[in-house]
């Protein structure tokens, strides 16, 4: 719980001083963030965040017990439904600034457009309040993991790196990609797993796909297989991709192979505090283009892991195309230490097949630590 207040002091830190007091008092509500903030699990909870740190939490009347167990603050609002949710949204504004609140950040890239447009009413803000989106805010707090939880996700990859030694291990001509999956999923709740983000199983030229859910398709003999892994374990996950081949590859898909895991590992290698996306992304691309993969190249491989699999740090532009936020553009900026990042997370797509190797890599004050350790081979044991 300790943690949790010391994150919400340093998110009214960065109020006041990053954002120049932009904001008066953040509404999050996002599950991501709420959890961050909190160590709430309840589904429709919120916190309100104001400038000098204090914080409210707002939870569903049924979840009330199970929330003060895991999250102490002097203020927990239980509501029951949505009009109840938004009265005491009111009465806690009120009790943090009773003389009016002048501005409300808002995560524009969660909420509903009604639930948004409801936040913005008058009888809600207050008459004279603006409301704004704080999405970057919380996400550039979030970007940078402290010890514990970067603790959490080396607990998270070895969960991962047991999937997938359980998943490999059951790609063989006949198996289908649920099966697949499957094996993954149970092998990983047995070592600790709580959920899973997205378990991805695409064989043949379902493995040139971005996040190919599994389906009954059944592997043929010689097709490639990609599995892609995201446990949760205590509300942290990690990131682990790797491409097999149920028989023998061919001479092109293992050359594909090669150049790819050449990029995604000499990119991991130079992920550390001072570098930036642009430079682990530019590194990467250059790579597969000096092999004459130019075409074949899909997607933005590196972008930040942690309670999300799909987090801040995003390169720029890659923001709206993975959250579908409207915040603003998020700058270049040099990495700073204990940032953890997907390496790897698209790859080649030669048409027919595709090949990707993902790792959950943190960059370091002094270099990289690769968290997640299963084999980078085609062939199968």
């Amino acid at each position: 719980m300790e943690t949790h207040l010391w994150r919400l002091a340093d998110i009214g830190k960065l109020m006041r001083r990053d954002w120049k007091n932009r904001f008066d008092v953040l509404i999050l509500m996002r599950p991501a963030n709420v959890f961050y903030c909190t160590g709430a699990t309840s589904p429709g909870s919120y916190v309100m965040v104001t400038k000098q740190g204090e914080a409210a939490l707002g939870v569903p009347a049924s979840d009330e017990a199970q929330v003060r167990a895991a999250a102490t603050f002097d203020y927990i609002k239980p509501f029951d439904g949505r009009s109840a949710m938004i009265g005491s949204i009111i009465s806690l504004l009120k009790h943090f600034q009773p003389e009016g609140i002048k501005s409300i950040g808002i995560e524009y890239s969660w909420l509903s457009h009604g639930l948004a447009q409801l936040l913005a009413a008058p009888a809600v803000k207050g008459e004279d309040a603006s409301i704004g989106d704080c999405d970057f805010l919380v996400d550039r707090q979030r970007a940078v993991k402290d010890g514990a939880e970067i603790d959490l996700m080396r607990a998270a990859a070895r969960v991962a790196d047991a999937g997938m030694a359980a998943a490999a291990a059951a790609v063989r001509p006949g198996t289908t990609e649920v099966e697949v999956a499957a094996e993954a999923e149970y092998a990983m709740r047995r070592e600790g797993a709580e959920g899973f983000r997205h378990t991805c199983t695409g064989s043949g030229p379902r493995t040139a796909m971005a996040r190919p859910l599994p389906t009954s398709r059944k592997i043929a003999d010689r097709e490639l297989v990609t599995i892609e892994l995201h446990p949760v374990v205590n509300g942290y996950s990690s990131a682990l991709c790797r491409t097999v081949c149920a028989g023998r590859p061919d001479a092109g898909q293992e050359e594909a192979f090669a150049v790819l895991t050449l990029a995604q590992q000499e990119t991991a290698a130079m992920t550390r505090a001072g570098v930036t996306l642009a430079e682990l992304e530019g590194n990467f691309h250059r790579l597969l283009r000096e092999a004459g993969h130019e075409k074949h190249i899909f997607g933005r491989p590196v972008h930040g892991v942690g309670i999300e699999t799909r987090e801040a740090p995003f390169p720029s532009g890659g923001r709206g195309l993975e959250t579908g936020a409207g915040s603003e553009p998020e700058a270049e900026e040099p990495l700073k230490g204990n940032t953890v990042l997907a390496v790897g997370s698209r790859g080649l797509s030669a048409g027919d097949w595709g090949v990707t190797v993902e790792d959950t890599v943190v960059a370091g004050a002094e270099g990289p630590e690769v968290l997640t350790a299963y084999p980078r081979t085609l062939a199968v044991d």
